[in-house]
């Protein structure tokens, strides 16, 4: 996997998320497999876009830009966890 990129968004009230943003590289299983293993082990995350580019017609390998965001309850301020 690359470099990724993610953003805390936070509303004054309510859930907050992460915007995460992943380049990722492999064949369309192993990127599938990726995907779905991902959204299993993380259900409070959700798959908002999913981009895949081919250099050439023949390559087996793929560029792909994966969007996720995960969502939270973020702790009051003197709150313990």
């Amino acid at each position: 996997m690359l470099q990724g990129e993610y953003r805390l968004e936070k509303p004054p009230f309510g859930i907050a998320f992460y915007r995460i943003t992943l380049p990722i590289r492999g064949t369309y299983p192993q990127i599938r497999q990726f995907v779905a293993a991902t959204l299993k082990s993380m259900p409070i995350a959700s798959l908002d876009a999913l981009r895949f580019e081919r250099k050439k017609a023949g390559d087996s390998q793929l560029e792909a830009q994966l969007r996720l965001t995960v969502y939270f309850r973020p702790a009051n301020e003197g709150e313990t966890p």
